[in-house]
């Protein structure tokens, strides 16, 4: 299938998502997503698993416990509205920071992996709305790590992609 036809054919399927979720427990080759077999196969394992058991531990749900214990400044980029994991990103930063200080938080309007793009889905947010994460790091690192005074410890705790420009 071109990709044309399945972004078109994704977002007929999406338009009965209802409809599947009737039809619980979901079964492989039965969602909307079985045109992406390796994102089908995450949802239908995902939802076989309770609240906090070892399958959410295993794939760093919890990161922020092991983080609790190093010494390490982080900043943490989320896409926010075209994630799942903003709600799980928002609540390991809010741990972090009630235990460590110097702990960042950028959130921009990506969908997962696409901090560097200017769409989500149709939705289109301009160039304001990327950032580079290699530059963030960069400057992060070379902060904490050098001791450069580039301003990265003055910046503010939670914001925008658009301020993460700078």
């Amino acid at each position: 299938m071109t990709e044309r036809k399945n972004k078109e054919a994704m977002a007929k399927l999406g338009e009965q998502v209802r409809e599947y979720v009737k039809g619980l427990p979901l079964r492989t080759g039965t969602t909307p997503l079985r045109l992406v077999p390796t994102y089908e196969h995450w949802l239908i394992e995902a939802m076989s698993h309770g609240d906090n058991d070892a399958f959410w531990k295993d794939i760093g749900m919890t990161w922020s416990i092991t983080l609790l214990n190093t010494r390490t400044s982080l900043f943490i980029i989320s896409p926010a509205g075209f994630d799942s994991n903003l709600g799980g990103t928002s609540l390991n930063w809010i741990a972090l920071s009630k235990t460590k200080h110097n702990q960042k938080l950028i959130i921009g309007p990506w969908w997962h992996g696409g901090a560097t793009h200017t769409t989500a889905g149709e939705a289109e947010f301009g160039a304001s709305a990327t950032i580079d994460p290699d530059q963030l790091t960069s400057r992060w690192f070379d902060h904490w790590l050098k001791d450069a005074d580039n301003g990265v410890d003055r910046d503010a705790t939670v914001a925008s992609s658009s301020w993460a420009r700078r």
